[in-house]
């Protein structure tokens, strides 16, 4: 990961930790200076620089240098150079740039222990909602800390959309052949869906329930009226639930939320709710995003299901897979999460936890 850093943000990193002391406080003044959405490097990477800094008088690894020696000083020089200024380049292009070899320099990168790691596609955050997740996050940890009981009543719901022709990875379809077969997969235009909300908690799942139509204010309410209320009160949960919901339309109707108000007082989580607001544009803490939907979808799709009904029993299957350990590990999650939040000043956490 330290290869990642130019020269320039490790030295600013190091000057940093000698003034403050503070891992976190430099993370902090790394976002301020080169973007909320640029990584901050960790504890362990900042302390080496410091510590680098002041025995060698410089941040760069001297085993690494000496790994640049062999390849000719100037072209790895060159090398480092170019893709310190654009770490998008791609080798083929630098080729052409730099007037040497591709495999010259993919050798140089190797030896760097430089890699082309994979753009993370995160939910586009404003301005105004760095400090709102930053908010909640503090808030939500000091209602953890403050009541023990708070985690394990937590329950997050979501909807998820179920197509009938699923969706295909193309890099994990590959036709082997002395030939190029022109292989396709056809798929509608227009597929056939469902809809399916569920709520997963410490110790257990609600759900699946489907809507085959589309989902508004009025079918949201009756769904959690007629399907989702009597589950909560056959349980004995209706006094102590602390039900999370996110600021989609249909859960903003004055309906909704009268009826929340009423059942859950001062107990539910989302858009509107008087002492729980939940962050817009926030579906990286919530375990339905970066959990229960990412874990169905993997088994409901490990094959193309033919027929509508199909769909929804390998949907149930699905959900009848997860298990405690499973649902154990996504609370630990979302404390993890809420840390990570603060330590990147409100920022995405999903780069963060690769």
């Amino acid at each position: 990961m330290e290869s990642t850093y130019t020269v320039t943000e490790r030295a600013k990193c190091a000057a940093w930790f000698e003034w403050t002391k503070s891992p976190v406080e430099v993370q902090r003044k790394f976002h301020s200076e080169f973007g909320r959405n640029r990584k901050a490097p960790d504890g362990h990477s900042i302390k080496r620089w410091h510590e680098m800094l002041l025995s060698t008088g410089s941040v760069c690894n001297v085993k690494r240098e000496r790994s640049l020696s062999s390849r000719g000083d100037d072209n790895v020089e060159r090398v480092v150079q170019l893709f310190d200024e654009d770490p998008h380049m791609s080798t083929r292009r630098a080729a052409n740039v730099l007037n040497m070899g591709r495999s010259t320099i993919q050798r140089i990168l190797q030896d760097l222990k430089w890699h082309p790691y994979k753009v993370h596609v995160v939910q586009r955050l404003y301005e105004e909602d760095y400090q709102n997740r930053l908010e909640f996050a503090e808030a939500e940890l000091m209602r953890i800390n403050a009541d023990p009981s708070h985690l394990g009543e937590l329950t997050w719901s979501d909807e998820a959309h179920f197509h009938m022709d699923g969706g295909v990875n193309r890099h994990n379809c590959r036709y082997w052949a002395p030939q190029n077969p022109y292989w396709v997969k056809e798929e509608s235009l227009h597929s056939d869906r469902t809809t399916v909300w569920a709520a997963v908690w410490q110790n257990g799942v609600y759900g699946p329930f489907f809507f085959d139509t589309t989902v508004n204010k009025d079918r949201y309410l009756q769904m959690l009226q007629e399907e989702f209320w009597p589950v909560v009160e056959a349980e004995g949960r209706a006094q102590d639930i602390i039900f999370m919901q996110d600021g989609a339309p249909p859960h903003w109707g004055v309906p909704v939320r009268a009826w929340l108000n009423e059942k859950m007082p001062q107990r539910w989580m989302g858009r509107g709710s008087p002492n729980m607001p939940w962050p817009p544009r926030s579906p990286d803490l919530t375990p339905c995003d970066f959990f229960l939907w990412g874990f169905v979808k993997s088994r409901v799709y490990r094959t193309q299901p033919t027929t509508f009904e199909e769909l929804k029993q390998r949907i149930r299957d699905a959900f009848a897979e997860i298990t405690d350990e499973m649902r154990q590990r996504t609370i630990l999650a979302y404390r993890k999460r809420l840390e990570l939040v603060i330590e990147s000043d409100g920022g995405h956490v999903e780069v963060h936890m690769s």
